[in-house]
């Protein structure tokens, strides 16, 4: 049901008159102007003033001559009004016609959003540390990285574009890096690992995952000024990984294993965004061990980092 406003022109036609008595003429005077998005209202006036013997001219009254009512893109509507009647006029304009251009839509969709940070590894006990008789898999924070691409977003606006319900499906690479020259052995049940000869310059495992994300978003303002909390679950399947070694022997060597490794196939964790204007800090939490249960070691993924974009 679309809202109605009434704008009423009598307190404009009130203003605009003031009484007095004498010889009098009528001039052209200003064009009063509201400008909405799709309509447009223009009250052509007429002056009444009086003309004393030594020439002087005084305003003593203006009237309303002419109200053009144009909506735009159409034929321009105009109304005459006599100067010696009463001036109680009153339009209906239906109310989106004068709202404003930055109202945002009910539903907003971004495609190609990405998350950048960095992935570590916490134990049963909350700790950076891998559990005890994994030490070989020991990681280098700085190195194991987090690249999360949002393929399309979309945000349903809840109320007036302040609370928002966002979801989405994208997909998540972990490049978890490990300190030691470690090999994860294929096929391998419970996941066994050896120490290998060769001094790896890049040893990591990977793993991709596609993703949907469900937030709800917060804005206290919109654009730079706006600040943002958005906080709920990030679900994940495992849809690849591998291991990826590179190393110097006579010459550049690069291998990639690719196997399960035992990790879990599903995966449920809990996302937090907090941004102020375009830039936006998220952290992200999963509870449950990457690998199964007595199959590898019982480690969970914490990661932090920027989102580039926003929608």
């Amino acid at each position: 049901m679309k809202k109605i406003i009434h704008i009423s022109l009598v307190l404009v036609a009130s203003l605009l008159t003031v009484f007095s008595s004498a010889q009098t003429d009528t001039t052209a005077s200003d064009d009063i102007v509201i400008d909405g998005k799709k309509v447009k209202i223009v009250i052509k006036e007429k002056e009444i003033v009086r003309r004393s013997a030594d020439g002087k001219d005084s305003v003593i009254e203006r009237t309303v001559d002419k109200i053009e009512l144009i909506k735009k893109d159409t034929p321009t509507e105009e109304m005459d009004y006599p100067e010696d009647e009463v001036y109680a006029i009153e339009e209906e304009i239906v109310f989106d016609d004068f709202e404003k251009d930055d109202k945002p839509p009910f539903v907003e969709t971004d495609w190609f959003n990405m998350q950048l940070g960095l992935n570590n590894l916490i134990n049963a006990d909350n700790k950076l540390e891998m559990p005890t008789g994994s030490e070989d898999m020991e990681l280098i924070t700085g190195k194991s990285l987090d690249f999360q691409l949002h393929i399309v977003q979309q945000a349903i606006n809840l109320y007036r574009g302040k609370i928002r319900f966002v979801y989405g499906v994208g997909i998540d690479f972990n490049n978890y890096r490990f300190n030691k020259n470690v090999n994860l052995t294929k096929n391998s049940e419970p996941l066994a690992t050896t120490i290998s000869a060769n001094d790896y310059k890049k040893n990591k495992l990977v793993t991709q995952y596609l993703t949907v994300p469900v937030l709800l978003d917060f804005e206290l303002g919109r654009g730079d000024d706006g600040v943002k909390l958005a906080f709920g679950p990030n679900f994940g399947y495992l849809i690849g990984s591998h291991q990826k070694l590179k190393w110097e022997d006579d010459g550049k060597n690069k291998v990639k294993v690719r196997d399960d490794f035992n990790l879990e196939q599903f995966r449920m964790g809990y996302e937090v965004q907090f941004g102020y204007g375009s830039f936006t800090l998220y952290g992200r939490y999963f509870p449950q061990s990457i690998f199964k249960a007595n199959q590898g070691p019982d480690v969970r993924t914490v990661s932090a980092g920027i989102l580039i974009g926003r929608i």
